[in-house]
């Protein structure tokens, strides 16, 4: 008899154990990547809060009202809005906003003023009692941030804060919070107060800048990006000068530094916190920072000639305290606009003699060489001195000695650094707005 063996074969998974496998382990992958997705959300918010209460304190530090305070609060609590305008929901029943005043007593261990202003919502995120019972945690963690650099920083400050609560949407249904109990996103930012130094009435500098440019955007921002592209449709990218290459700083030596620390096109810079980018010269607030070139159509600058003939010596004249003014009655004897300048569109405006600059009154470009003056300059930008500069807006279309600029007004800024150094094209002025200013003509 023939022995019959019996070969044995694999078995292979038929199609209907595939089917109940990816039944039983899809809803699982669904389940996960709809989480991945959900919890990407809650980030991002917390990202946008975060931003648009730095962005509130920061205007209310540099705009504090003491004689209105309810005002500066109410308008914190609009900027924190405007900040999220299109990427959150701003339904009042989803957001808890507080702006806060404060000043700490002379151990910088407290507060001797605390007073905090509900400014946006209907205490439905953040109901009246639970606030009570958070103002002394918020007080504290206000507190270890004005203590980090040490207890004597934070000894006798006035601040001012910002504090956002905010329910977050679920994008896909999923009720994240019952598992994580993150329903509610939060973000604090607390300030100084700015105290704008004392601003003489005058001198006013021999330094004209043309009005028509926009506030700096971070270094780092890419060339192709703009916050709002629909309302600066011909804005160019203006960047902050970068620290070696041909937008060098030549002074200072250890020039401040303008980045944006967040994925573009989110905004989170890590100095001039109250600089909003791409704002035209004439919407600036303080705090806002321009860089004006000596050449070309936007936000050009010029060496202004108080008293011809133009020279080195007449320039560093000019630019050091108080520089060429004589006194609140006779202004700068001699000004270009007083005496009829050269060059001057027919019809234009030479002044009536009194050395007071006003406005439509045109000023006169000088030749001198700044390098005799850049010690002057270098004073007021460590000293961060106030200095009252000409905003001009049409010129002669001459050029040299022959040039002439318009007065449109005048502008109160600190100098932040400068670059005198290779052609025109590459020279440049560094400033921040501080406030608009009429010294010459009141």
């Amino acid at each position: 008899m023939n022995d019959l063996r019996l070969n044995r074969f694999p078995r292979t998974a038929s199609p209907g154990q595939s089917l109940v496998e990816v039944a039983l382990f899809l809803p699982i992958l669904i389940f996960l990547v709809a989480g991945i997705v959900e919890v990407g959300h809650l980030l991002v918010t917390q990202n946008r809060v975060t931003t648009a209460v730095r962005t509130a304190a920061g205007f209310g530090a540099a705009n504090f009202d003491r004689e209105d305070w309810p005002g500066t609060a109410a308008a914190m609590g609009d900027v924190t809005l405007n900040t999220v305008t299109e990427t959150l929901n701003l339904s009042s029943h989803r957001w808890d906003i507080w702006s806060i005043r404060a000043q700490t007593n002379e151990s910088g261990d407290a507060f001797a003023l605390f007073e905090a202003e509900h400014v946006y919502g209907v205490n439905q995120v953040t109901p009246a009692d639970a606030w009570t019972a958070l103002e002394g945690a918020v007080q504290a963690e206000m507190l270890e941030e004005l203590r980090a650099t040490g207890a004597d920083s934070a000894a006798n400050l006035e601040v001012v804060a910002s504090i956002a609560y905010h329910d977050i949407e679920t994008i896909l249904g999923i009720p994240l919070w019952q598992w994580t109990g993150l329903k509610t996103v939060q973000a604090l930012t607390v300030m100084r107060v700015h105290e704008p130094q004392p601003l003489s009435v005058c001198p006013l500098l021999p330094i004209s800048v043309r009005l028509n440019q926009y506030s700096l955007y971070p270094s780092n921002w890419p060339e192709e990006l703009q916050l709002n592209p629909e309302r600066y449709p011909a804005d160019p990218v203006e960047r902050f000068p970068l620290g070696s290459g041909p937008t060098a700083f030549e002074y200072p030596d250890s020039p401040p530094m303008y980045q944006n620390e967040a994925t573009a096109p989110t905004l989170r810079a890590n100095q001039f916190l109250s600089n909003y980018p791409g704002v035209y010269l004439r919407d600036a607030r303080p705090g806002f920072i321009y860089l004006a070139r000596e050449q070309g159509p936007s936000g050009s600058f010029g060496w202004l000639s108080w008293r011809p003939p133009s020279s080195s010596e007449s320039l560093r004249e000019s630019l050091a305290f108080p520089g060429n003014y004589d006194s609140a009655s006779v202004g700068y004897p001699g000004s270009p606009a007083d005496t009829g300048a050269t060059g001057d569109p027919p019809g234009a405006s030479s002044g009536d003699g009194d050395g007071m600059l006003e406005l439509h009154e045109w000023v006169e470009n000088s030749t001198g060489n700044i390098s005799a003056a850049e010690g002057i300059i270098r004073d007021y930008i460590d000293r961060e001195m106030p200095v009252t500069i000409i905003i001009t807006d049409q010129t002669n279309g001459l050029t040299g000695e022959n040039a002439n600029y318009r007065v449109a007004g005048f502008l109160v800024a600190r100098i932040l650094g400068y670059s005198f150094q290779g052609s025109n094209a590459d020279k440049w002025i560094l400033f921040e707005f501080v406030d608009w200013h009429r010294p010459c003509s009141e």
